[in-house]
């Protein structure tokens, strides 16, 4: 695509070759080219003066920044699309740019930040009336008010956003957040809801001959069957997620392993269970690791912020004194 661009001397279809490049490398988790293909695209679109288009790629470079936790830049760059979307009258764009930039401010831990944003977001796709956007907003709000803590909000904007999927006829973008109640459920130890919506889940993806369906699935099951003591079976469930992860080379994360031990350490195999609760404590030091480092980005993000808003002043002072510098050459001095 991006050679037939370069060969018709298309300026615009080299750009969006270029977003789509990124989005190919973005979900290949390669983010170094996809920023890359990013700013490519971000050139094109300036040099054509495409407002719509530029506004589009500032927001696939923030998203990118923000998966790869460089979140200054995300900040910047989010910012930017989003007054620019405003400028344009593009609501989707500016949306979803409020949206990640709330994800900077609660992968930061100011969630006071966070929640006007996604606030913000959820408003303006009512606003403009795309269920997708709207439903989008409420899983995001879901999302948030757990890692807050406040349960039943965060229970409430996920049905909401699974209400909406359904209404639109996309219950597989529904199912995102099905999956996110039933982990709730699980954590709050109400087995029978987990349960429920562990069959509405099987219902809609279980036909899907995927890995990561398949594993979220097993593993579902072992959490739920260790919570009500069914312990041979929940190791058998859990066995079967292990395969899974191992059939695909993934590399264990800390629910599986946490399963894992808990399930072993309720069998006796101590032996077993120690070896999981090993894993899983390497895997609870390097979150310690990620806080601290989130910490110190939080405190370069602030001094950038706080900086930009001097820089801001001192550019309108100036801009001011400019201005009156011109209006008094053009006002006439009384005698």
């Amino acid at each position: 695509m991006l050679q037939l661009a370069q060969n018709k001397n298309n300026s615009t279809f080299q750009a969006k070759a270029h977003s789509l490049i990124g989005n190919i490398y973005f979900e290949l988790e390669d983010n170094n080219k996809a920023t890359e293909s990013y700013k490519k695209g971000l050139e094109l679109a300036l040099a054509i003066k495409d407002s719509m288009l530029y506004a589009k790629e500032l927001y696939h470079l923030g998203d990118a920044y923000l998966d790869y936790s460089d979140y200054t830049n995300a900040y910047k760059v989010l910012k930017k699309s989003a007054l620019v979307s405003k400028k344009i009258g593009d609501s989707v764009t500016e949306g979803w740019s409020l949206d990640h930039l709330g994800m900077v401010h609660r992968a930061l831990g100011n969630f006071d930040e966070a929640e006007k944003y996604h606030l913000e977001h959820l408003k303006l796709s009512t606003d403009y009336g795309i269920k997708y956007s709207i439903s989008g907003a409420h899983g995001n709000l879901g999302g948030f008010y757990r890692l807050k803590g406040d349960i039943p909000k965060s229970l409430f904007h996920w049905k909401e956003g699974i209400r909406l999927a359904n209404e639109i006829g996309d219950p597989i973008y529904g199912s995102k957040g099905i999956y996110n109640l039933i982990s709730i459920y699980i954590d709050e130890e109400d087995y029978d809801n987990a349960s429920k919506y562990l069959i509405e889940y099987i219902s809609i993806i279980g036909h899907i001959d995927h890995p990561d369906y398949k594993s979220n699935i097993s593993l579902f099951k072992c959490q739920i069957d260790y919570g009500l003591g069914n312990y041979t079976k929940a190791n058998l469930e859990c066995n079967d997620c292990l395969s899974i992860y191992k059939a695909n080379n993934w590399k264990l994360d800390k629910s599986i392993l946490k399963s894992l031990y808990e399930v072993n350490k309720k069998l006796n195999r101590h032996h077993i269970a120690l070896n999981y609760f090993e894993k899983y404590q390497v895997l609870l030091n390097d979150e310690k690791e990620d806080k601290a480092r989130t910490e110190i980005q939080n405190i370069i993000f602030n001094n950038q912020l706080a900086t930009d808003s001097i820089a801001q002043v001192q550019e309108k002072e100036l801009l001011n004194a400019k201005f009156q510098k011109e209006l008094n050459k053009k006002t006439p001095r009384r005698i």
